[in-house]
């Protein structure tokens, strides 16, 4: 992702802190997920709520999995009734037209 400095226009590379050209300090840039927040069909093991986190932000599922049956034994339950509430909250990913290629990764 290329940005462009405020103060002289010139570009550089959407992780650089400071202009090289003229040195003014660059805003932060936006944090944008890696996938939109649905639960995918394909790779989920109950409702899908672990693995559409992981595919959103870029992390491992397994890591994602352990948390979640952590806080299930932890937390009394309360981490059952969120889960539960994820399950509902979070969008279903759309089944692809037949015929048409899947999407790019």
């Amino acid at each position: 992702m290329m940005v462009y400095c405020q103060r002289c226009g010139s570009g550089m590379p959407g992780v650089a802190h400071f202009c090289s050209n003229c040195g003014a300090a660059m805003p932060p840039t936006p944090f944008y997920p890696v996938h939109p927040l649905v639960r995918p069909h394909v790779g989920r093991v109950i409702g899908g709520v672990c693995m559409a986190l992981a595919r959103a932000h870029g992390w491992d599922v397994v890591v994602i999995r352990i948390i979640a049956v952590l806080g299930l034994i932890f937390s009394s339950g309360l981490f059952g009734i969120a889960y539960l509430i994820a399950w509902v909250a979070i969008p279903e990913e759309p089944l692809p037209l037949p015929g048409a290629y899947p999407p790019s990764v």
